[in-house]
């Protein structure tokens, strides 16, 4: 059978930075595409970022286990992909993650939107959905 989106959600946010906000945190937001799939199996994140940000360091917002030692994202890379990050380029990046639908997806981004240490999402907002 073949697979295909059907639905785009644009998700916005600011990262929660772990000390008090500064003029220009609380102007700098991040946006993602998520994508929805006729599957129902998972649903993609997509976003353009700092080139090597994640094969630096191996973290992920979009993943639970963000946090780890070493996370199954950075233990899945080729040794090719760990890299210093570079912070004058950009790569587009593509998550499958574990929500299924948009639904489950904003139960994720509430879940690590709490005023607690777990904070990775400030000001949440989902800004529009459309079929795809």
């Amino acid at each position: 059978q073949e697979h295909f989106c059907t639905h785009i959600h644009m998700f916005s946010h600011r990262y929660a930075v772990g000390r008090r906000e500064t003029t220009r945190d609380r102007m700098t937001y991040h946006s993602v595409c998520v994508l929805e799939w006729n599957h129902g199996r998972y649903c993609s994140v997509i976003e353009l970022a700092y080139l090597n940000g994640v094969g630096c360091h191996g973290k992920s917002n979009f993943y639970d286990d963000r946090n780890a030692k070493v996370s199954k994202l950075f233990a899945a890379f080729p040794p090719e992909l760990i890299q210093p990050a570079l912070f004058h380029r950009a790569e587009i990046r593509c998550y499958d993650v574990e929500a299924r639908n948009i639904d489950e997806f904003k139960d994720y981004v509430s879940k690590y939107s709490k005023d607690d240490e777990h904070r990775r999402f400030v000001d949440p907002e989902f800004t529009f959905s459309h079929p795809a």
